[in-house]
């Protein structure tokens, strides 16, 4: 609990002060959470980029290249250290392409993409750390507000009993007593038109009491295994089909409503309702 209420502090107090520019003119294609290629997405994968932007002031810290064999999936990168901690990091760089400045200024140019990475050429993989906390940001609470007006969307809800077994809410509006774990299949369309992208906040109601609720603000990883939050106990996974594990619940007998709220950056918002017969 401390370590998530710090964690809110630094939201709160210091996101709004410190802020970075977007890296690049290419296309948003994934952003912190998606799966891509049967991975993880870190930060944001800009496609259809040439050349590469500072998102802030700052030094260069790292500069790796792979031909030196460092193994990354980031191919030839770099590494920018920013106040409060933090560090901006940019892949998928063109052999011999970065500009490198004792002070970097915001917005100017420090290198081209090319093909080093996995992925497309072209693309930019780009990043945000936070030293302080240990985990990956999610750019998009630093970056300029995206004029957005369209709601997320929802696919399923399922909720999955300690036995295994599948119900997806829409239909089956009957169900035994106990512990379910939920998932979430939803989609926001920021970006590129048609690219599905994880909602930013996803909230589980039972008649009317909040039960969980996720948020893509951090990546933390620990002993390899990728969480939301330094105090979360759920893996993130690349998605198998059932959507997203946000949390459990514990289903007692009678009838109950349940709710899903899925609320995006631009606070734009969608809430979805079923009544269910616990029995």
């Amino acid at each position: 609990m401390k370590k998530a209420f710090i964690y809110f502090l630094f939201v709160i107090f210091i996101v709004p002060v410190f802020s970075l520019e977007i890296p690049s003119d290419g296309v948003m294609d994934s952003v912190l959470g998606k799966t891509m290629y049967d991975e993880i997405e870190r930060g944001i994968t800009y496609s259809d980029s040439e050349s590469v932007r500072a998102s802030g002031h700052g030094f260069l810290l790292m500069k790796f290249q792979k031909r030196f064999g460092f193994p990354s999936a980031m191919g030839n990168s770099i590494i920018i250290a920013h106040d409060n901690g933090l560090l901006s990091v940019y892949g998928n760089l063109e052999e011999n392409s970065v500009i490198e400045f004792d002070n970097i200024q915001s917005g100017s140019t420090i290198a081209r993409t090319g093909s080093s990475a996995f992925g497309n050429p072209g693309d930019l993989l780009f990043q945000v750390i936070d030293t302080i906390q240990k985990a990956k940001l999610n750019p998009l609470l630093l970056l300029p507000e995206i004029q957005d007006k369209s709601r997320p969307a929802l696919d399923s809800l399922m909720l999955t009993s300690s036995q295994g077994t599948d119900y997806t809410v829409y239909q089956n509006r009957r169900i035994r007593p106990g512990e379910y774990k939920i998932y979430v299949s939803s989609y926001d369309t920021i970006g590129r038109p048609g690219v599905r992208m994880p909602v930013y906040k996803t909230t589980f109601f039972v008649n009317g009491e909040e039960k969980c609720e996720m948020r893509s603000e951090t990546l933390k990883e620990k002993d390899g295994i990728l969480y939301y939050s330094a105090d979360s106990d759920i893996k993130i996974k690349p998605d198998s089909g059932k959507g997203t594990e946000i949390g459990s619940v514990l289903l007692r007998p009678g009838k109950n409503t349940v709710s899903i709220e899925l609320v995006d950056l631009a606070k734009n918002s969608s809430t979805f309702n079923w009544v269910i017969w616990v029995e």
